[in-house]
């Protein structure tokens, strides 16, 4: 294993939005120092399952995909930033999901 992160989306949000951060860098950016490095590592794994779930032909492979790299999503954030940010993330995840879906609320 390399010691160096591949470029990787930041959130799920991102891997759905096309963006290309790095997820270890952001996090570590913004979680407390103690915290920083077991975050980042949970948001670098959330986004490469992410892109596996966007790159597989198969629709029981994608939706097990998102539906890991959403949970992960949500307890990097709470590891990272606390119940706020968790409840953020989900509430995020939800009005994503009610959008793509054209449910209603």
């Amino acid at each position: 294993m390399s010691g160096t992160a591949p470029s990787a989306p930041t959130t799920d949000h991102d891997v759905f939005e096309g963006g290309t951060a790095s997820s270890r860098s952001r996090v570590s950016a913004t979680a407390p120092a103690d915290v920083a490095p077991v975050a980042a590592g949970m948001a670098a794994d959330g986004a490469t399952r992410a892109q596996a779930a966007r790159a597989t032909g198969d629709p029981y492979v994608a939706a097990h995909g998102a539906a890991v790299c959403a949970y992960i999503a949500a307890m990097t954030a709470l590891r990272a930033g606390g119940r706020e940010r968790h409840d953020s993330e989900r509430g995020w995840q939800a009005e994503w999901l009610l959008r793509e879906l054209a449910l209603d609320a």
